[in-house]
């Protein structure tokens, strides 16, 4: 999933040709895994802000004093828990949890809850396996889709495109001809947009 499209492109950096869709189509696509990866904090990152079912997600728990079981899924945020289960041991079975006692936080970083007796050590060491549904939308279009973060991916793929156009330049335009400059490091405005975006606790 892309989240913007190369008209919201051609439009922010007032590109006029149309010879360049298809490249612009490759940097859209590249500037949405980058910010995968940068929200995500991984490598493995991808397709994070998107909509869509996730089936036996294994993950990492930490079991705290309140008796609370707690793990982060690797979505932005999840809608709704269709299953869960637990280990200690992975020589064990899988022990089900009933869904309905499980709670979602809608944070950035998303926590998922639950209190059972077979849980008795604190800390880390459990394992537990998760479908759910998670993400804003299907599309970067959608109604639940945030629209500073598609400004943000539209600027970080015009700013690659602006890296093309310079070749490997520390700064792109020149300043003394009134042409405006770019430098290649991350566009503030991207920094300070995605700081709302990134995980709190790694992936």
């Amino acid at each position: 999933m892309d989240y913007t499209t190369v008209d919201n492109v051609k439009r922010e950096m007032q590109i006029h040709e149309d010879g360049v869709d298809d490249l612009l189509a490759d940097l859209v696509t590249r500037a949405s895994r980058t910010l995968d990866r940068l929200c995500g904090r991984s490598i493995q990152a991808s397709n994070y802000f998107m909509k869509e079912d996730v089936v036996d997600e294994v993950l990492t728990a930490r079991y705290n004093v309140d008796r609370h079981l707690l793990c982060w899924p690797h979505k932005v945020v999840v809608n709704s828990i269709k299953a869960f289960a637990y280990r200690r041991d992975p020589r064990e079975n899988w022990y089900d949890v009933d869904p309905s006692i499980v709670t979602v936080t809608r944070m950035v970083t998303t926590e998922a809850w639950l209190e059972d007796a077979y849980l008795s050590r604190l800390g880390r060491g459990y394992m537990v396996k998760v479908s759910y549904n998670g993400g804003f939308d299907t599309s970067c279009s959608g109604a639940n889709f945030p629209q500073d973060f598609v400004e943000i991916a539209t600027l970080l793929a015009g700013r690659f495109y602006r890296e093309a156009e310079g070749g490997m330049n520390d700064a792109m335009g020149i300043a003394e001809l009134g042409t405006l400059t770019y430098t290649k490091a991350l566009p503030q405005r991207v920094k300070e947009t995605v700081k709302n975006y990134i995980r709190m606790v790694p992936w």
